[in-house]
């Protein structure tokens, strides 16, 4: 009779066991679990995040490229691109208030194969509107780019008023190869 007790009492022991062990993993280790999987793949997508500015990189030395090879190919003249030029500040001038004051005449110099062209413009307006068209320029400009830009403010002592003005530098590139 004592052995059938024992075999009860081991397979009343078993049965807690067994038991215990699917509590605890409904409990406790499902919920581990499921979080060491969660955790594996933020990783994954954190290391994804992690290599964006190189492909950011990589993708602006390849409009860059683009861009010098499109000045290469295009061979612009200088009429050519002071009009495209003259054409993105009147697209320009219809979304932002601003009037085009001064337009004077080019500056030109030669490297080994390339020839830079210095364009000046003086626009005046409110500063909003000035920083406005600067940002469009700069943005729209694909034949050029602009090294820098002045603001200075003229006064008219007849009238007795201030003018906020901003002088742009648009230098052009061209390949003298092309020409």
């Amino acid at each position: 009779m004592k052995s059938n007790q024992y075999t009860y009492s081991w397979l009343k022991l078993g049965f807690l066991v067994f038991a215990g062990i699917i509590i605890s993993y409904l409990l406790a280790f499902s919920k581990t679990i499921d979080l060491y999987s969660q955790k594996k793949n933020d990783n994954s997508v954190l290391i994804e995040v992690n290599k964006l500015p190189i492909i950011i990189k990589k993708l602006e030395k390849t409009i860059e490229s683009n861009e010098k090879s499109q000045y290469e190919n295009n061979g612009l003249d200088s009429l050519t691109s002071r009009q495209k030029t003259l054409d993105l500040f009147a697209i320009a001038s219809s979304k932002f208030k601003f009037s085009v004051k001064e337009v004077s005449p080019s500056y030109n110099s030669a490297s080994d194969s390339l020839n830079y062209e210095l364009s000046v413009f003086t626009l005046e307006g409110n500063y909003f509107e000035l920083l406005k068209t600067w940002n469009y320029i700069e943005k729209q400009i694909h034949f050029g780019n602009i090294p820098s830009c002045r603001f200075f403010i003229s006064e008219d002592f007849r009238l007795n008023t201030k003018k906020l003005n901003l002088i742009i530098y648009v230098e052009l590139l061209k390949n003298k190869n092309k020409q």
